[in-house]
């Protein structure tokens, strides 16, 4: 396996009592797309931000290339930093701001305009190289930026939620281009977030943070159906987090006693450990239980319908003694009438045996 192009080894960063970072350690591979996710407070820019060189870590270390730039500025970095604000000189025309960088590397003339103008074409604005950046609009400057970071090929792109300020069908737009753009370039960008779609839609890897920590890591479709602990599977979309006792295990499989019935699903624990499942809403059917992977729910009384375009998102009131409250994503197609009675019931492969995260301990 080939050397990491950026590597974290035990950084921490703390403000007098305050942790925002807590002795994270982390690999990213040349041409990796990864995505640091995580809720306000979690420490994800702040963790970007010492990437870059803009703040210094309390302890540990930061190598870029193989090379140690813990103490290092910015500009002494391979790496350029997107901000959300996008950070663009008025001034200056679209060429003169993506050609900045390299006028400050003393490129010469001819050859950073030629640098830039295929920059510039890159994002997709080539039509617009000689035009003011008030005379954009805030997907051509967040290209603008874009074209500016990459037009001197730093060896790791930093994006700072470089997204947030556009207006939902743009960003859409902007994630696909994004993504297609270090495709094209195989280059290797980390990218803050909060948004868990931008994450999915964006990462070969996601790493989620909570209270200054790794919670879990991995792809975005692992991430999503088979989280590692409660605050993971939590953060990562609507599910349905059902508490119950190990009665049974071995052999990779675990029957947990939960006030639904019990339910068996692959897993492991020892016989009395407390465990939470995790069920999501579009895994959990009604009527007739189908194949040989089914588990039985009991019966919902179903309520609270919500058409939502490809769905509709209902609750389940279920258990002997109607205790359990389940979300639903139903097929827009199938017909039930509000609190009618119907059995419920998901896939063993679709349960997710979990472990209590930091936050859930």
């Amino acid at each position: 396996m080939t050397a990491p192009v950026v590597e974290l080894r035990g950084v921490a960063k703390e403000y007098g009592a305050v942790v925002a970072v807590d002795d994270i350690s982390l690999e990213v591979q040349k041409g990796e797309f990864v995505v640091l996710l995580g809720p306000s407070g979690s420490g994800k820019t702040t963790l970007l931000s010492m990437l870059g060189g803009f703040t210094p870590p309390t302890r540990g270390q930061i190598l870029i290339e193989g090379r140690d730039v813990t103490g290092k500025a910015p500009a002494q970095r391979p790496t350029v930093t997107v901000f959300q604000d996008y950070a663009l000189f008025p001034h200056m025309t679209v060429r003169d701001n993506v050609a900045f960088g390299l006028a400050m590397r003393r490129v010469p003339k001819p050859q950073r305009h030629e640098l830039a103008y295929a920059a510039i074409t890159q994002v997709g604005l080539s039509d617009f190289s000689d035009r003011r950046i008030h005379q954009l609009s805030g997907g051509q400057r967040q290209r603008v930026a874009l074209a500016r970071a990459i037009v001197i090929e730093p060896a790791v792109l930093l994006l700072d939620e470089p997204l947030g300020a556009l207006d939902v069908k743009i960003r859409r737009q902007m994630q696909h281009e994004l993504h297609s753009l270090q495709r094209d370039l195989h280059a290797t960008f980390i990218h803050v977030t909060h948004d868990q779609e931008e994450a999915m839609s964006l990462a070969d890897r996601i790493v989620l943070l909570n209270e200054g920590r790794i919670e879990d890591a991995g792809p975005p479709e692992r991430i999503y159906r088979e989280p590692a602990t409660v605050f993971a599977a939590t953060f990562m979309g609507d599910t349905n987090i059902v508490r119950g006792t190990v009665s049974k295990a071995g052999g990779g499989r675990v029957a947990v006693e939960t006030a639904v019935g019990t339910l068996d699903c692959k897993g492991s624990g020892e016989a009395g450990e407390a465990v939470c499942l995790s069920l999501r809403p579009e895994a959990i059917r009604c009527g007739k239980a189908n194949g040989p992977d089914s588990v039985p729910l009991g019966t919902g009384r179903l309520g609270d319908f919500v058409f939502q375009g490809t769905f509709r998102r209902c609750h389940a009131v279920a258990g002997p003694d109607a205790s359990v409250r389940l979300q639903m994503r139903l097929p827009p197609e199938i017909e039930i009438e509000p609190e009618a009675q119907t059995p419920i019931w998901i896939r063993s492969s679709d349960i997710v045996v979990l472990k209590e995260g930091q936050n859930d301990r």
